[in-house]
Order: structure tokens, then C-alpha cells, then sequence
């Protein structure tokens, strides 16, 4: 039986760095808009070049559906859940 343990233990200490899990919604969330963010400031500079109401027009919507699709999971995996 100590050889099964063993296995176990190498196999989560040889995928470690793979099992990224956040420890609750607030810290996925903040990380996601933070890097959404992130990205479309990015993108912004090097491709869309937009004037400063049309930036924040696309920072506003692109942060709000990633809101919304976090606040909409939850209630549609129960309802789907059986």
C-alpha cells in the first residue's frame, strides 16, 4: 500500500506548477479584469489606435461581459446540473 501513496504523491508533486486553482471567485475575478484589461490597453496601442471615448466605450463593455459572464455561470451550471 505504501507504493500507491507514493505514486500519488509523485504524480501531484511532477504536476504541481500545472494545478493552478484561485482560492475563491473575488481573486479569479480580480485577476481576470486586471489581465482583460490588460490586454485590451495592448491591443489598443499596437493595432486599434482609438481616440480615448471609444477606448473607454470598449473597456466598459469588455469588462462588463466578463462580469456578467462570471455572475451568469454559476446560476446556469445549477440549472443544468442533475
Amino acid at each position: 500500500m505504501e507504493n500507491g501513496h507514493d505514486n500519488v504523491s509523485n504524480i501531484h508533486r511532477r504536476w504541481s506548477l500545472t494545478r493552478i486553482n484561485f482560492s475563491s471567485y473575488k481573486i479569479s475575478l480580480s485577476l481576470s479584469l486586471l489581465g482583460s484589461l490588460i490586454i485590451i490597453i495592448f491591443f489598443d496601442q499596437f493595432y486599434l489606435r482609438l481616440n480615448l471615448l471609444n477606448l473607454f466605450f470598449v473597456i466598459i463593455t469588455g469588462i462588463s461581459f466578463l462580469v456578467f459572464s462570471y455572475f451568469f455561470r454559476p446560476f446556469s451550471v445549477k440549472k443544468n446540473a442533475c
